[in-house]
């Protein structure tokens, strides 16, 4: 038989089906594969955080503070499901939780007291009786927290200059007394306080030449007698002490 100048010769079949399948190869190597699996389950979204803000009683910003979202145990505190550290404006933000399961918002103790949210009043209750559970998701706003110390500057009565040298002892209700001395501006600051808001303030100045007594409304030291409550992490002014004759 003769050829056909006008037509190519045909490649032998074997040799053009290794070339196709070779071919076919090279192109589908860099593409995935997409297989369908229907008994594969459906990844979960991102679970919605837990926010809100941290101030102290005087309304500033408490930066710096430990939050931990913690889940509800059959009694009481359950794991920690996430943690997560307060910027400069207080703000928190705690992802990892189900917007349908309940949690503690807990304040790890530090400048002030550990506590875990409660909404009577919205603030940092220092005991888990007083709390509430919140879910995932929840935008819980501004949350006050007791402040774990008790500060104040001592002065003079006359000459309103700071007195150096007078014992300040704080007693939270139901806890041991805690005490500082006033430094040379008259400063004191008395921090590990625990057990709540509640407590008493005494003042013993006679060790310098000054009179002992306790903390009372006008901001002075007074008798016994006309003793008032200070309010913790937030004294106003300057306390005045008098002089001993």
């Amino acid at each position: 038989m003769l050829l056909d100048p006008t037509r190519p010769p045909r490649a032998p079949r074997p040799l053009l089906a290794a070339l196709v399948a070779g071919l076919l190869l090279l192109g589908l190597a860099g593409v995935p594969t997409v297989r369908a699996d229907a008994s594969a389950p459906a990844r979960p979204s991102a679970a919605p955080a837990v926010t809100g803000r941290v101030v102290s009683f005087d309304g500033a910003a408490v930066a710096g503070a430990t939050v931990r979202l913690r889940a509800v145990a059959r009694i009481g505190l359950g794991p920690v499901v996430a943690t997560a550290t307060t910027n400069g404006r207080g703000q928190f933000s705690l992802p990892g939780g189900s917007s349908g399961t309940p949690y503690y918002v807990e304040l790890v103790a530090g400048s002030h007291q550990r506590g875990w949210v409660g909404q009577d009043p919205k603030a940092f209750q220092t005991a888990l009786t007083w709390a509430d559970t919140y879910a995932g998701g929840a935008a819980l706003g501004t949350v006050a927290a007791v402040p774990a110390f008790v500060r104040g500057v001592v002065v003079d009565s006359q000459t309103k200059l700071g007195v150096r040298g007078v014992k300040v002892t704080f007693t939270p209700l139901g806890e041991a007394p805690l005490s500082a001395t006033t430094q040379r501006d008259g400063t004191f600051r008395i921090t590990g306080i625990t057990g709540g808001e509640d407590g008493a303030m005494k003042f013993a100045g006679a060790a310098v030449g000054y009179e002992n007594g306790v903390w009372g409304c006008a901001n002075a030291v007074v008798p016994p007698a006309l003793e008032c409550q200070p309010q913790i992490g937030v004294m106003p002014g300057r306390i005045r002490i008098d002089k001993l004759p």
